[in-house]
């Protein structure tokens, strides 16, 4: 059976990472994970539990001075495979598997590109350069970055588009306990699932709030999201002065995800940027009409006074101006909501993205 060596910088609740856990699921291969380092709140549980996953290991990194050691460590995980493929998550992931390329060149590699890289200035594109050199693929989940990339023609055959997989519990949430029972009182409820960090525009999500809320008394306002950021929420709710109808959520597992989406009635997206957000297709999948930020990764996805209101990300009166016309018009909310339902199911057939993963990733 084939084995893959899936290296990520960590094994934290992110996106990516599940992304991952999902498309394992799908493929009759063998899968071994190596983080550089393990992040609070992991899942290496999750990991460890699945049958596919057959080793784990945290290489401890903790600055460029352990580079030599990670390499030596990542050289003895897969010493003796033929041919080894290692699936290599994000930037530090993909440099290290490139660099240890130069000395095992019979490595196919798999790097991706998963976000915009906002952070990305001069001195790292000759990294970038070097990576896309040593990849034999490049996988995106961005129609927007699958287009940019291949249309630099050294990188045109070696690029290709997976979409995200949405997961089972998204759509049937396998955990009997609802957290969200206590939002049924509101008439309305409006919701985001988030991470807390800069990009998530989470001041926006808040500001919407303390206005639409003033308005309206029976409409709440919910977040759910880890704390990427200490205490950065905490902070946040403090400064802000949030109203009574905004409601917080933390500690949400995977498996109780399906039942926020099932019990909110518009879904508002405040993201600055993104590669492509898996809570786009999941809000689609449960019939949810959107209110979103007008970046690239979006506008691949959503289809403006069809099923979402694309918004400029500083027009704050857009975005009100959108969440009131769905608030008022209950048939035109519920029209966007079967609207995205049905084009995401045309996006996302499970069956597509694995034919797409056993082509790309036979070698």
């Amino acid at each position: 059976m084939k084995k893959i060596l899936v290296f990520t910088y960590s094994d934290a609740l992110g996106g990516s990472e599940f992304h991952i856990l999902k498309f394992t699921r799908l493929l009759n291969y063998k899968f071994h994970w190596v983080v550089l380092n393990r992040a609070n709140g992991s899942i290496k549980d999750a990991i460890i539990a699945e049958d596919l996953n057959i080793g784990y290991n945290n290489l401890k990194y903790k600055g460029i001075t352990d580079l030599s050691r990670v390499l030596r460590a990542f050289h003895n995980i897969f010493k003796g495979d033929n041919k080894p493929l290692i699936y290599a998550v994000g930037f530090l992931p993909s440099l290290f598997a490139s660099l240890l390329k130069i000395s095992l060149p019979e490595i196919n590699l798999i790097t991706t590109r998963r976000e915009m890289m906002p952070w990305k200035r001069w001195y790292h594109h000759p990294f970038l350069l070097f990576i896309n050199l040593m990849s034999n693929k490049i996988e995106t989940n961005s129609l927007y970055l699958f287009n940019k990339i291949k249309s630099q023609w050294p990188l045109k055959s070696k690029t290709y588009y997976l979409p995200n997989i949405i997961s089972d519990e998204v759509i049937n949430p396998s955990s009997t306990k609802n957290p969200f029972k206590d939002l049924d009182k509101f008439k309305l409820k409006i919701g985001l699932v988030a991470n807390i960090r800069p990009p998530k525009n989470i001041p926006l999500f808040i500001e919407l709030s303390k206005i639409i809320l003033s308005k309206y008394n029976d409409i709440c306002f919910a977040l759910v999201g880890r704390d990427s950021v200490n205490q950065g929420m905490a902070s946040l709710i403090k400064d802000n002065k949030v109203h009574n109808n905004f409601l917080y959520f933390s500690d949400i597992g995977h498996d109780q995800i399906g039942h926020f989406y099932k019990t909110i009635d518009i879904f508002l997206f405040t993201s600055l940027y993104e590669g492509s957000p898996n809570v786009i297709s999941e809000a689609m999948i449960n019939q949810l009409p959107i209110v979103s930020s007008r970046i690239a990764a979006v506008e691949h996805l959503l289809h403006h006074n069809k099923g979402a209101y694309l918004c400029d990300p500083s027009d704050v009166q857009n975005f009100l101006e959108s969440l009131e016309i769905l608030i008022e018009n209950p048939e035109l909310k519920d029209d966007f909501g079967k609207y995205n339902k049905n084009l995401i199911r045309k996006l996302h057939s499970k069956h597509k993205i694995k034919e797409i993963i056993k082509n790309e990733f036979n070698y």
